[in-house]
């Protein structure tokens, strides 16, 4: 095992060597990483963080030793600093995280990815919004075959002009456990019911589904999503490509047993989506809520937790073993 903190090193080769994590490096060449791997045949874990490109303009790595592998690519909040072309062979690899601006480009291979974290921490400049979803559905096709997939800042988006843009979304037909981060106003209205049925619809074994941030990012975007009010609405779903509103997803018949939601502030629009939830998923086990204060300088009151509590417990439930667990802890972001 190697740990790298702002050294330089000659490119040798590591024949032996299996774990290798680069955290703070500062690389002067895009093709430094690459020529890197190269140099280490058996490498099966790497970890690449906090690191910045001076360039950044290609991210290539090959390698079919490669189990691990974690990339979060600082670029000092410069949020139109893109790359031209990411592009990963690692046939055999079974763990996968990702943090980075999208890229113009994504040529993978994954044939063996079990788990995967992604985050897109801007998108495309100076492109349409259509332009950067269709790079993120791509992207997204090659994530069909993991067990466990989280969808972070910038990515769950995508999903929500997916019918709207007639692509073609993957079937992940061995996803079991899903992650979503907090929709972005400035990319959609809010319509977690439609992203929420797209993927169900896509995602036929999965077991739990998580709402890591709650529905919103913070209490100014929750004043400002009215669409949710209407959380569930046949004809808007139906409008936005969801298909046939009344055919339910089959997970939702045979396999989802828990939904967790990280933060929720007990707001109408927060209770609507729980409805659409809890009207839909027919062999729920279990539904967890962390009930949260709202933040300091909101523009709406927040029911107590007991109101919160008496709320939820009288909305029907379609599984008649579904038990709702509350919590008024500080929200967990896992």
């Amino acid at each position: 095992m190697i740990l790298l903190y702002h050294i330089e090193i000659p490119l040798i080769r590591l024949p032996n060597l299996k774990i290798l994590h680069l955290h703070s490096f500062v690389f002067n060449e895009d093709d430094f990483v690459t020529r890197l791997v190269t140099n280490c045949p058996v490498l099966e874990d790497l970890s690449i963080t906090y690191c910045w490109w001076e360039k950044g303009d290609r991210l290539i790595i090959s390698s079919h030793s490669l189990r691990r592998f974690a990339v979060f690519i600082l670029r000092d909040n410069d949020e139109e600093k893109n790359s031209d072309l990411v592009l990963i062979d690692t046939p055999n690899l079974q763990y996968f995280e990702y943090s980075d601006n999208l890229a113009f480009s994504y040529i993978t291979h994954f044939n063996a990815l079990v788990e995967a974290s992604i985050e897109f921490v801007y998108l495309l400049p100076f492109v349409t919004l259509e332009t950067s979803f269709r790079i993120q559905l791509s992207f997204a096709r090659a994530l069909s075959n993991v067990q466990h997939l989280a969808l972070l800042r910038s990515y769950v988006e995508g999903f929500y002009f997916a019918g709207k843009l007639k692509d073609q979304l993957p079937v992940f037909r061995n996803l079991k456990t899903l992650k979503l981060a907090a929709l972005c106003r400035s990319y959609c209205s809010g319509r977690w019911d439609i992203v929420v049925w797209l993927i169900l619809q896509r995602s036929p074994l999965l077991e739990e589904l998580v709402f890591l941030e709650g529905f919103f990012l913070d209490g100014e975007e929750a004043c400002d999503y009215h669409d949710l009010n209407n959380a569930g609405d046949a004809a808007a779903l139906e409008d936005a490509g969801c298909g046939i509103a009344q055919i339910i997803p089959s997970c939702c018949e045979s396999h989802l047993k828990r939904i967790r939601i990280n933060r929720c502030w007990g707001l109408d629009k927060e209770v609507n989506m729980i409805r659409f939830l809890l009207g839909n998923a027919s062999v729920l086990k279990e539904f967890v809520i962390f009930k949260s204060k709202p933040p300091n300088g909101v523009q709406f009151v927040a029911p107590s937790f007991d109101q919160f509590k008496n709320t939820l417990e009288e909305i029907p439930r379609v599984s008649n073993s579904c038990s709702i667990i509350y919590s008024d802890d500080e929200p967990k972001f896992i």
